[in-house]
Formats: structure tokens, C-alpha cells, sequence
């Protein structure tokens, strides 16, 4: 899967929970893998959030140092 085809995907997507005329077919199967699968992603991208978080100070702590020390 492309970036286009992903970005196409949301484009669709999003129309069509505007109700603007697109109906979306979804197999039931795609409902319930979603559902069961949804709060797994968050949660994921929430672990993903703090350690990139944590990360990202840990890089301002040493890049503040560093002009600390140089001045």
C-alpha cells in the first residue's frame, strides 16, 4: 500500500462520514477485526507517545547542557 493509497483512503473516508452521498460496503468481518483491534492501536500509540515524549526531553536536557557549558 502506497501513501497515495492511503491518503486517497481517508480522502474516501472522511466523505463519507460527512454524508455526503458516499456509501461505504464493509464486510462484517472488517468490523469486528477493527473493534477488536482499536483499543490495541491506541493504547500502542499511546506507549509510542511517551517514549517519544521521554525521548525528546532526554534531547532537550543535553542540548541545553551543551549550550550551558559553551557559554
Amino acid at each position: 500500500m502506497t501513501k497515495s493509497n492511503v491518503e486517497a483512503s481517508f480522502h474516501l473516508l472522511r466523505i463519507a462520514e460527512e454524508d455526503n452521498g458516499l456509501i461505504l460496503l464493509m464486510a462484517e468481518q472488517v468490523m469486528h477485526e477493527l473493534n477488536d483491534n482499536e483499543s490495541y492501536v491506541e493504547d500502542e500509540a499511546k506507549r509510542s507517545l511517551v517514549k517519544f515524549k521521554s525521548q525528546a526531553i532526554r534531547v532537550n536536557d543535553v542540548a541545553s547542557f551543551l549550550v550551558l557549558k559553551i557559554i
